[in-house]
């Protein structure tokens, strides 16, 4: 028997058209800048096969992130990623992580955010600079706001 599905989302090739299909439905832009991201892959040492026979990351994830906003200023982010195969190894890769900062980026730890304390993701750094009124009624009235910062390491 044949099938079909049916679906009320139009085919969007470009991004010329998603634009004009959100401005269809009503949508405006609240925040547009452009992010370079470079992606690299670090190898950790002494890792490979758990205890349990599941297969650990061995490598860490460095993601640097070039944002430019409309308005000329700009804003770098370095992201550090490992991936873990269950819930229990977060920790263990936190401590990875760590260890990872202190031989490799001890000269860039304390500058700009420091590390170990939060720093605003590229959107809610936009949002801080450039629509202050969202950003208070974002931090304050709501307080909710906390989910869009990152850990910096």
């Amino acid at each position: 028997p044949a099938s079909s599905s049916s679906s009320s989302s139009p085919e969007v090739t470009d991004n010329a058209q998603f634009e004009a299909v959100l401005k269809g439905w009503g949508l405006s832009v609240y925040a547009s800048y452009r992010t370079r991201r470079a992606k690299y892959t670090l190898p950790v040492e002494g890792e490979g096969e758990s205890s349990e026979g599941l297969s650990t990351s061995t490598t860490v994830t460095v993601d640097l992130d070039d944002t430019r906003y409309p308005e000329g200023s700009g804003f770098t982010l370095m992201e550090l990623e490992k991936v873990v195969d269950c819930p229990g190894r977060v920790g263990e890769a936190e401590r990875a992580l760590d260890e990872v900062v202190a031989r490799h980026f001890a000269g860039l730890r304390d500058e700009a955010s420091g590390a170990g304390r939060r720093t605003r993701g590229k959107l809610t750094e936009y949002i801080r600079r450039y629509r202050p009124g969202l950003y208070r009624l974002l931090t304050s009235e709501l307080g909710k706001f906390r989910h869009l910062s990152a850990m910096a390491t």
